[in-house]
């Protein structure tokens, strides 16, 4: 769900009462905390399920992205002067041999989005290529990790606050 476009929702309810009449309301719940939200808790999807809210190869930020679960590319995918929120736990980004993710200028992937949370996410599982340049990875794990295959190239990116760093 993007709420950066979908700002409140307009919800109704119809219920019939013990004396057989009919109520219907209808309220609007506005959505306080704006972002693109992406994945689920304690599953793994593919980046493609989230088309409608970053379609094509690229995502130029102006809103933030929160991340829950883990999300595998399945296809090549660029995060431009974004602001990446992760969900304290089992959560990051996997990259299958066959793909690319690229963080770049000023990208920060963050986690404790949850107030008074000092806890880490999973981190970055690289079998594939992940580039960065100009940006900030913390509160993870591992906040990059690279298995046999994958390619690697860190320009000017910090490593902060990770429990290990690559």
């Amino acid at each position: 769900i993007n709420t950066c476009v979908v700002t409140a929702l307009n919800v109704t309810h119809q219920f019939t009462c013990a004396n057989g009449t009919v109520l219907t309301e209808t309220k609007i719940l506005n959505i306080p905390d704006q972002g693109i939200f992406i994945g689920e808790k304690d599953v793994t999807k593919i980046l493609t399920e989230y088309e409608c809210v970053l379609p094509g190869a690229a995502f130029a930020g102006g809103c933030p992205v929160y991340v829950s679960g883990v999300v595998r590319l399945d296809k090549s995918f660029d995060f431009l002067s974004s602001d990446i929120k992760m969900h304290p736990g089992v959560t990051g980004f996997d990259i299958p041999a066959s793909f690319k993710l690229e963080l770049k200028s000023g990208t920060k992937v963050q986690g404790n989005v949850e107030p008074n949370c000092n806890c880490l996410w999973r981190g970055i599982y690289a079998y594939g290529e992940l580039a960065t340049e100009e940006a900030t990875i913390e509160d993870a794990l591992y906040a990059v990790r690279p298995f046999g295959g994958s390619d690697i190239s860190l320009q000017k990116t910090q490593l902060n606050k990770n429990y290990i760093g690559m």
